[in-house]
């Protein structure tokens, strides 16, 4: 496997990902998987969270480094949209042979625990994506926690939904086909403004699709006992992310913050749902789990674990061309690409 950039990170700062150096491996993990933990967990020193928030933020950054990656295909845009008077940065991504068709969109939401990364650690993730899929995507480069806390961020998600809804064409997209996705901490968002959609009915989405969507606060799952040491995501920087994010407990009874805790009735009529899981991801039990609740509510779901892998198993460049998360990009184009078919194109069979 090629040694990125933030092995570098890692060694400079002294970095360990998880407070316990333990390896993970004797469960059958995909080789690449198990190499890859091999090397972030083979250096001891300061957690991740313990570092100061700016160098923390480049070490997530520096981990996506990869010069060998082209971007010839693909337009990126920056732009700050406006509604209700209110400001929001994005990143719009098409396909550049696409520039003069009316493309459905997906609003992205990264992860990172609400705390790290942007649209340079997705970078690869958006391209892939677009390309394949063969629409545009709008990434939001929401304000991120500890400076921007619990609901800032949902907003900000809100507000771009809101504007593709009125503006879409200006940009070439259509604003009768919006759908949200995200990873982790993104998932999370997609989870809660899908909710925020159906709720105060000023737009309607065509689906969502979930990536290792943190669902709840509860850190005390069969997931989170198993591989809360060693698996890259640790119990440890979840309670962390959680401080940053929502420090206000009274707060995380909220299915706005903790889509898990959703009624039924919240969670009747949402869009249809794609939801993946790791197989050794703390996150695991509680995305399961909401597909589940979805499910019981009628809401069309499809949930696929992916065994052999980790958290973020399909956002890491270290880890795109394992089996896992080749076979998971290309489950998220064809469901982005069937959802955003006309009603009577299908139903064809």
């Amino acid at each position: 496997m090629k040694k990125h950039l933030f092995l570098i990170l890692l060694i400079a700062f002294h970095i360990k990902i998880s407070s316990q150096s333990k390896l993970a491996g004797s469960y059958g993990l995909d080789s690449d998987v198990q190499e890859f933990l091999n090397v972030i967990h083979s250096y001891e020193g300061l957690p991740l969270q313990d570092l100061e928030l700016e160098i923390g933020r480049k070490v997530m950054e520096g981990m996506q480094q990869d010069s060998i990656l082209n971007f010839d295909k693909i337009i990126f845009e920056k732009q700050t949209i406006t509604i209700n008077q209110k400001s929001v940065k994005t990143v719009f991504v098409k396909p550049r042979n696409s520039q003069k068709e009316i493309l459905p969109a997906l609003i992205y939401f990264h992860g990172g625990g609400w705390v790290y990364n942007s649209f340079d650690t997705h970078k690869r993730l958006m391209r892939d994506i677009a390309l394949r899929a063969n629409i545009g995507i709008v990434f939001v480069e929401y304000s991120r926690a500890p400076e921007a806390k619990f609901p800032i961020a949902n907003e900000e998600g809100y507000l771009t939904a809101l504007y593709l809804s009125k503006y879409g064409n200006k940009h070439g997209l259509d604003p009768n086909k919006i759908s949200v996705g995200g990873d982790s901490a993104g998932g999370n968002m997609a989870a809660v403004i899908s909710l925020m959609a159906k709720e105060r009915q000023e737009f309607e989405l065509v689906s969502q699709v979930l990536i290792n969507p943190v669902t709840d606060t509860n850190t005390n799952t069969k997931s989170y006992e198993q591989f809360s040491k060693g698996h890259y995501l640790s119990r440890d920087i979840m309670i962390w992310f959680w401080n940053q994010y929502a420090p206000d407990k009274s707060q995380h009874y909220s299915s706005k913050i903790a889509p898990l805790k959703a009624t039924n009735e919240e969670l009747t009529n949402l869009p249809q749902t794609l939801l993946i899981t790791a197989e050794y991801d703390v996150l695991r039990d509680e995305g399961e789990a909401y597909a589940k609740k979805l499910r019981m509510a009628k809401v069309p779901v499809t949930s696929t674990r992916y065994g052999g892998t980790i958290h973020d198993f399909v956002v890491l460049n270290a880890l795109k061309d394992t089996n896992p998360s080749r076979a998971a990009l290309n489950q998220i184009c064809d469901f982005l690409r069937e959802t955003f078919l006309t009603p009577e194109t299908n139903n064809l069979k």
